[in-house]
Order: structure tokens, then C-alpha cells, then sequence
């Protein structure tokens, strides 16, 4: 080809473009065959080609998700925690067991939730490490344990404001004979469940007396805070305390003044008393009627005693 010639020129370039279009005609066709046996390969993992598919073991072409944060929130939980029965933990072990089986890597029971802690793992390392995720999951299981779990019987209630009332009425058996002063009036005085529990305390607040003989006899009543079984407490004889005076909680005086005779019957309201009374041994307290006059009763049914206590 002549030197000068213009043809020349032309068809240098013309062989160049031709090789360009050559070499990206290899490339697009590369492009053209991708499809599931032929994908684009990148390389998102330092030193892997691709990264690995689908569900199992880890490896190095699987890709790590990591939680940005200024501070460590779990130093062994790497893995992120999935809400199914398989629990990941930091060692890269899991639970898959759906029974209460004390491994608290997998929550599997309100019972485990509520019965064990988490940082006392019996079938995984000693050293456990757990997620957020599980942690969040294992307080829900514990708080829904609670809601659904009874209260038994006993003093851990809840909601308890004030006192409880308690009124025992019980009716004394007498007789027509005449009384001497210091003698009992009826028999031993069985307060039953005075107290809330046993060995608690109250408040006995008030007394109440009906005399239908309306004898209007003046009187101690005696409160024991537990079984005065060596005292002499009988019927129309003379009474005794033996070594019971030390039960003695309260000493309540009834005198005349406090009767008030309405239908030919007596009768005496004490209120107001603030007592403060306490059982030994048991929740009942106990209390013997002691004449100072000289009564003589009617029938054996006359005397009647209203206890009126505040418990705590």
C-alpha cells in the first residue's frame, strides 16, 4: 500500500475496531449464557469465589453478619438467634430438643423458664454464651409463667391492706346455784383461729355481755395466749391459776356501771379496748369469766360473750 495513500488509513482502523469488537463480543457472550448453572461471580468474601448457598454448616464462604455497635453486647453469641426450636449459641453448638430437658439453650417450658436460670446451664458448657434474642425470649417465657401459675395456700399473698375482723359469740353454762366471789362463771373459753395464723397478733377490741338473769354482777375476764391446762377453770368453783398466771395476756374488768337493763335482761358493750393480744403455739387464745359478786343465775344458758377481734 502506497505511503499516502487514505484507503490505507481507513482500513487500519477499521481492522482496529474489529478487534475491539472481537474481544468484547467474548465478554457479552459470557453475559448472554448466565443463568442458575452459570451465575455472575463475585467476590463479596476476601480470597472466596462466591459465597456459599442455602442452610448448614459454616464454612468459609459464608457470609457473617455482624451488629455495628460501640459497645460489646455478647462476648461469645456470634451467631444471630432464630425464634424456632433450634437455638444458636455463641460456640456455634444448638438445642434442637422440644422437651423440658433443663437445657436452657433452648427454652422449651414455661416449668424450665420458671425453674431454672439461665446461667446454670446442665447440658450445654459451662461457659454459655446467649443473645439478646434469647434472653428476650426466655424472660417472656418466665413472665408468662407467672401469669399462669396459682397462688397456693399460705402467707405469700399479695393485695393485703388492713386488718381482718374476727366476732366469736360463745354461750357460758351455768346454774340456779349461787355464786361466791372468785368463782368461774361457766367454763374454759376456747377462742378459736383468734389469730390470722399461728402465733400472730391482733387487737382485741371489744366486748360484749348478755346477762338473762340480769344479775348485773361485776366480773374480770381473763385472756390467755395459750391452753391454761394446770389453772382451775370450773363452773361455780373457786378459780385458779396454778403456773398458768404467765399465759395471761389481758386482764378485761366488768363492773355494774356497765350494765344497762333493757327488757329485763342485762346487758354490757365494751368498746374501744386496743388490746393488744398474741397467740403462743397456735392461733387460738383462751379466757376464763370470773365472778367478784355473788350472782345466782336462772338457767344454764344466761351468760353469753361476744369477742370482737382485729387481726393482723
Amino acid at each position: 500500500m502506497a505511503s499516502g495513500d487514505p484507503h490505507g488509513t481507513e482500513l487500519g482502523a477499521l481492522n482496529a475496531i474489529a478487534a475491539s469488537v472481537s474481544s468484547e463480543s467474548t465478554s457479552l457472550s459470557v453475559l448472554d449464557d448466565w443463568d442458575e448453572s452459570d451465575r455472575a461471580k463475585v467476590n463479596p468474601i476476601v480470597g472466596q469465589a462466591g459465597v456459599a448457598a442455602n442452610a448448614g454448616t459454616s464454612s468459609a464462604s459464608t457470609i457473617r453478619t455482624v451488629e455495628a455497635t460501640d459497645s460489646l453486647l455478647n462476648t461469645t453469641a456470634t451467631n444471630i438467634e432464630t425464634f424456632t426450636n433450634t437455638i444458636w449459641i455463641g460456640n456455634g453448638k444448638k438445642s434442637t430438643s422440644i422437651t423440658d430437658d433443663g437445657d436452657l439453650r433452648t427454652v422449651d417450658t414455661d416449668a424450665e423458664a420458671i425453674a431454672l436460670d439461665p446461667t446454670a446451664n446442665t447440658t450445654g458448657a459451662a461457659n454459655v454464651g446467649y443473645t439478646r434474642n434469647f434472653m428476650l425470649r426466655w424472660i417472656i417465657k418466665l413472665i408468662q409463667g407467672w401469669r399462669t401459675q396459682a397462688i397456693p395456700a399460705g402467707e405469700a399473698h399479695l393485695g393485703s391492706i388492713g386488718g381482718n375482723t374476727f366476732s366469736l359469740a360463745v354461750t357460758q353454762t351455768t346454774n340456779a346455784s349461787a355464786y361466791e366471789a372468785g368463782d368461774a362463771v361457766g367454763g374454759k373459753i376456747t377462742i378459736t383461729n383468734a389469730m390470722r395464723v399461728s402465733g400472730g397478733t391482733g387487737v382485741l377490741q371489744s366486748i360484749d355481755l348478755i346477762d338473762k338473769g340480769n344479775q348485773k354482777a361485776a366480773m374480770e375476764l381473763l385472756i390467755f395466749n395459750a391452753d391454761p391446762t394446770a389453772a382451775t377453770i370450773t363452773d361455780d368453783a373457786a378459780f385458779v391459776y396454778s403456773t398458768d398466771i404467765s399465759k395471761q395476756i389481758a386482764r378485761i374488768p366488768i363492773v355494774a356501771a356497765d350494765y344497762v337493763t333493757l327488757n329485763s335482761i342485762a346487758t354490757v358493750s365494751l368498746g374501744g379496748l386496743g388490746r393488744i393480744v398474741k397467740a403462743s403455739g397456735s392461733a387460738n387464745l383462751f379466757a376464763a369469766i370470773v365472778t367478784t359478786g355473788t350472782p345466782t343465775y336462772i338457767s344454764t344458758t344466761d351468760i353469753i360473750i361476744t369477742f370482737g377481734i382485729l387481726q393482723d
